[in-house]
């Protein structure tokens, strides 16, 4: 029902709750937080489970490395670990929860990136962009999908 979730760098609770899609009373609810000061880099708050139809969730076995996962899913290893907000140098242990895309292709922005920077690294046109993503801020590290084509 509820996941730990690392804060990337410093953000308010409001910029969280826009760029994960979460509403922000449960948010400050769930956390006990009463305005919208800036979390910490690198501290924890809980979330809503983000598993739903763009997402599944896997459960690290032991032996099991990032690449591994990776490789099973088709995917860069570089953008897993962006994905699941892991650095390089760390480790994965069993039990871990890792967030694997469920035939979506996704970008987390950038700064500076554009709706039409995200459209070409998709190789898609804005407006698909714009139908696939419910809230677009354009703010480092957002998260756009855009559905596989079948």
């Amino acid at each position: 029902m509820y996941e730990i979730y690392q804060m990337p760098n410093d953000q308010t609770i409001e910029e969280l709750s826009n760029n994960l899609g979460i509403d922000l009373t449960l948010l400050k609810n769930i956390n006990g937080i009463r305005d919208n000061k800036y979390l910490e880099a690198s501290s924890y708050i809980i979330i809503p489970k983000r598993e739903n139809d763009n997402f599944k969730t896997y459960i690290v076995q032991t032996g099991d490395t990032i690449i591994d996962i990776a490789n099973k899913n088709n995917l860069d290893y570089l953008q897993l670990l962006e994905l699941n907000g892991l650095d390089k140098e760390e480790y994965i242990y069993p039990g871990q929860e890792i967030l694997i895309p469920n035939n979506i292709l996704f970008w987390i922005t950038k700064d500076n990136n554009t709706l039409e920077d995200i459209a070409n690294k998709f190789n898609t046109t804005i407006e698909e962009v714009i139908k696939n993503n419910k809230n677009i801020y354009l703010k480092p590290e957002q998260l756009f999908i855009l559905k596989k084509r079948t």
